[in-house]
């Protein structure tokens, strides 16, 4: 599958120094669908901005927000549901903190 997006009018500010990630090869494929789904529904998204935060336990967490209009609460709950988008449920979800099998 090939996807293209014009991106060049976006600025993305990540703020994750020194931080070495061991993870399944999927989450190249994760952090793709966030970029894409920022561009291709977040409106008129300018910034993107990735945070970094290494837990006491050893584990990351990646916090990546935009400065786009978000999504409806009237359709946060059918987007969110697993399954919900058919072969797209990747980002969905990873927004609810889990990765999906």
């Amino acid at each position: 599958m090939t996807v293209t997006s014009d991106v060049s009018h976006l600025t993305v500010i990540c703020s994750c120094r020194n931080l070495v990630v061991y993870a399944d090869p999927m989450l190249e494929r994760v952090m793709h669908e966030i970029f894409m789904n920022t561009t291709l529904h977040g409106g008129d998204v300018t910034t993107i901005t990735v945070s970094c935060l290494t837990k006491s336990d050893g584990t990351a967490v990646v916090d990546i927000s935009d400065d786009g209009v978000g999504i409806a609460d009237n359709r946060k709950e059918r987007i969110f549901s697993r399954g919900a988008l058919g072969s797209k449920p990747v980002t969905v979800c990873i927004s609810r903190g889990k990765f999906c099998q």
